[in-house]
């Protein structure tokens, strides 16, 4: 049991505290509460905590090498406190000096006798039998540590009375270590405190500590001894009067429009009962435009005045508006108060605002799923579904629309339905009408426009007089001009085609300039390209580094390799898939025939003047 106890002490450790105080001092006791240390002048009695924190330190306030271990430390701190959480904080720590410094032969010695008490000592070896070595830097004050084996305990007697002090014992009585029994005990008086609820009576104690070696089985308890006071523990009071009936505090309710005046109400009432017009139970019908005011009131049930309200009546103060129709904005918001529309400035770029007078609201995304009408301003969030006029900027946008859209900028990956207007960011749609599309990238399956200038068009069917892009591809591309770096299309019709490669299944058109044509067919004026790959070219001039082709109807033909299947040109030269070779001048007359292995020259009545090679043939 410990005798020193905190502010939140139970009354039986205070009263143990208190007799033990006073049966073993003479004098005044004081307890710090931040150091836990109790005693009396100089002489330390005990501490107020369970556990007690050892550290070490080469300076007097613990800021210079602080340490765990004594090992050359010249001061040692300890810390009283509840908690197991060793401290490494060294103002926490009461310090103390070393006389020579502890080495690296002394160490830190404790013992631990009862009641919180702990006595300390720096030496080399144990002072003396019952000193314990510090090896851990936590203590546990209420294990006792000596290792002479010391039996010590305190015995109290209890006796409760009607007013003064008992009488003292004139016996003594035997503690048996074994048992820790006590008897006799003296006549009066108990063991443990006695139940009482008498008013008035006083409950007394003596308390008188026993120690004794291990080896002695039984001790003296001497209650005769004046050393031993006897104390006042505690006593019961009288009982008070019966207190007064108080008021009673009541809330009455009135719903009403919120553009009328607050509502009136008698300033009071007989008995328990509301003012005309007012009730008791809140509304559980709300409506829009409404507000709920609530009264409050004092209500005597007495047959005396109570703080100024006669019996039997109820005082009403008041009225309180329950909801404030005004303007509504959120913590966070960081424009003015109120904004100004059309003043960007002060719209701020966190929270919400919503104006009462105005109707205007101030926020940054949000979902319409109905009409937008009339709309204008900058919008960067996402019209899910919305049709009607928009004439702002379309920043970051999704959704459907099907209104208007004039000057918008911005991203759309909507579908505009029967949209209007021009629009120049980046636009995924099924179809997309426009006089003039200006877009990075333009995902569509129709495009309908007098003018597209794109990075990259990819669409099913592109209709324009004018496409500019680095890269087209379509199944189908009509257009009058159409300037691309690379264009994929299954048809290709337009007046002039330029590109660095163009891929198709047919390609019509007046002009051809490309670095690589690869097409089933290509019907084309003239075309002009370094490499052409094509099942059939019929062109009226063809100009390009490397022809391949099965069949080739042109009028010239300037390349510097052509591979085919077969060449025929005029009947005058042929070669077969076979790689047969004919080369003839003339069909009559004065010619020269080279054919596979032979060589023959006739003269001009066509007689046959030379043959070289196979002269069989």
């Amino acid at each position: 049991m410990a005798y020193f106890v905190t502010p939140s002490a139970s009354s039986n450790q205070i009263t143990s505290a208190i007799n033990y105080a006073l049966a073993n001092l003479g004098g005044s006791v004081s307890s710090n509460l931040q150091t836990g240390r109790v005693g009396t002048g100089n002489l330390t009695i005990g501490y107020l905590y369970q556990y007690m924190d050892v550290a070490y330190a080469n300076s007097y306030d613990g800021s210079v090498g602080f340490s765990t271990s004594p090992t050359n430390k010249s001061y040692f701190g300890i810390r009283n406190t509840n908690s197991t959480v060793v401290s490494t904080n060294p103002t926490d720590y009461v310090w103390y000096q070393v006389a020579g410094g502890f080495g690296t032969t002394k160490f830190l010695w404790y013992n631990v006798t009862g009641g919180r008490n702990i006595q300390f000592q720096a030496s080399a070896t144990a002072p003396a039998g019952y000193y314990v070595k510090s090896t851990t830097s936590l203590i546990n004050l209420d294990i006792i540590t000596s290792t002479l084996s010391i039996n010590s305990t305190i015995v109290s007697i209890f006796q409760w009375t009607s007013g003064s002090a008992p009488a003292r014992p004139t016996t003594t009585s035997t503690l048996t270590w074994a048992t820790l029994t006590t008897s006799p005990v003296p006549s009066g008086w108990s063991l443990s405190a006695p139940s009482d609820t008498t008013s008035g009576d006083v409950l007394w104690a003596i308390q008188v500590p026993v120690s004794a070696n291990v080896t002695v089985p039984t001790s003296l308890v001497d209650w005769t001894n004046t050393a031993y006071p006897i104390v006042a523990l505690s006593s019961n009071g009288a009982s008070g009067a019966t207190g007064g009936v108080g008021l009673s505090n009541l809330v009455a309710y009135f719903q009403q429009n919120q553009s009328l005046s607050p509502p009136s109400f008698a300033s009071s009432t007989s008995g328990n009962n509301v003012p005309a017009g007012w009730s008791y139970t809140f509304p559980t019908t709300y409506y829009v435009g409404q507000v709920i005011w609530y009264i409050f009131g004092q209500y005597n049930s007495t047959s005396l005045t109570v703080s100024g309200v006669p019996p039997n009546t109820t005082y009403w103060t008041g009225p309180t508006a329950a909801s404030i129709f005004q303007d509504i904005r959120s913590d966070n918001w960081n424009g003015t108060t109120p904004p100004t529309y059309g003043s960007p400035s002060t719209y701020g770029t966190t929270g919400y605002y919503i104006s009462r007078n105005t109707g205007n609201v101030y926020f940054n995304n949000g979902i319409f799923r109905g009409d937008i009408t009339g709309a204008s301003g900058t919008f960067s969030g996402a019209l899910s579904g919305a049709t009607g006029t928009f004439a702002g900027s379309l920043s970051a946008a999704t959704g459907t629309f099907s209104g208007s859209l004039s000057a918008a900028t911005g991203t759309f990956s909507g579908s505009l339905s029967a949209a209007t207007g021009t629009f120049s960011g980046t636009v995924s749609a099924s179809t997309i009408n426009s006089s003039t599309i200006n877009s990075s990238t333009i995902n569509a399956a129709t495009i309908n426009s007098a003018s597209t200038f794109a990075g990259t068009v990819s669409a099913g069917t592109i209709n324009s007089s004018t496409i500019n892009s680095s890269t087209i591809n379509a199944a189908t591309i009509n257009s009058a001009s159409t300037f691309a770096g690379t264009m994929n299309a299954g048809t290709i019709n337009s007046s002039t085609i330029n590109a660095s490669t163009i891929n198709s299944s047919s390609t019509f058109a007046g002009t051809v300039s490309a670095g690589t044509i690869n097409s089933s067919t290509i019907n084309s004026s003239t075309i002009n390209s370094s490499t052409i790959n094509a099942a059939t070219i019929n062109s009226a001039s063809t100009f390009a580094g490397t022809v391949n082709a099965g069949t080739i109807n042109s009028s010239t033909i300037n390349s510097s390799t052509i591979s085919g299947g077969s060449l025929n040109i005029n009947s005058k030269f042929i070669v077969d898939t076979s790689g047969n070779t004919q080369i003839l001048s003339g069909t009559s007359g004065a010619r020269l025939l080279i054919q596979n292995n032979v060589i023959k020259v006739y003269d001009s009545s066509g007689t046959l003047r030379v043959q070289m090679g196979d002269l069989t043939a």
